[in-house]
């Protein structure tokens, strides 16, 4: 999804107030899909990220909250990276 606000679109009025454009576009997030990029393990696993992050994994085996992310399975689950290892959650 694109915003509908370039970087010069005035976002809150002098009161700082939100604008109409900027409710709407808001309105708008709701009723929509986000579409996210999907990782197997092993993509994940090439992944260090420097801050926590989180991905989507397409190929996990592991499907308990916290476990640590296996590869070589048919579940996708969220996952995130608390800077050691991805997790699933």
């Amino acid at each position: 999804m694109t915003a509908p606000l370039n970087s010069s679109a005035i976002i809150v009025d002098k009161f700082g107030r939100a604008t109409r454009a900027l409710i709407s576009y808001l309105q708008s997030l709701g009723t929509g899909t986000i579409e996210r990029t999907t990782y197997t393990a092993a993509e994940l696993a090439l992944m260090e990220p420097e801050k926590v992050s989180t991905a989507f994994c397409t190929d996990s085996s592991v499907t308990t909250f916290g476990s640590v992310l296996a590869g070589g399975g048919t579940n996708t689950v969220p996952v995130y990276w608390d800077l050691t290892d991805w997790r699933v959650g």
